[in-house]
């Protein structure tokens, strides 16, 4: 491209429904400035595989709590050593990830 470069934004096809739009507006928004994207529509089944193998240049990835408890939910997706206070909910005090 003359003003800009290539590039590919993959998403998750089983749950095109909310990632599609969200995807073409995206490309729609960058081909304005001159990048060319391409949508790749990863089969719902092998997503999480291929997420994993951190080769997308780019990626539309959908994210919810796993549990309603808010310290857990945060523990489960951070790297970091999390300490539980006296007050934490889940009532295991000194629990670390």
């Amino acid at each position: 491209m003359a003003n800009g470069f290539e590039t590919t934004l993959s998403f998750d096809l089983g749950v095109a429904v909310t990632n599609e739009p969200i995807c073409v507006l995206v490309q729609e928004s960058l081909a304005q400035i001159g990048i060319k994207v391409t949508l790749n529509k990863v089969p719902g089944a092998n997503w999480r595989v291929e997420l994993a193998k951190k080769t997308f240049p780019m990626v539309v990835n959908l994210f919810g709590a796993g549990s309603s408890i808010p310290i857990i939910s945060f523990t489960g997706t951070t790297t970091r050593r999390i300490r539980c206070s006296t007050r934490c909910p889940t009532r295991t005090r000194g629990w670390t990830n």
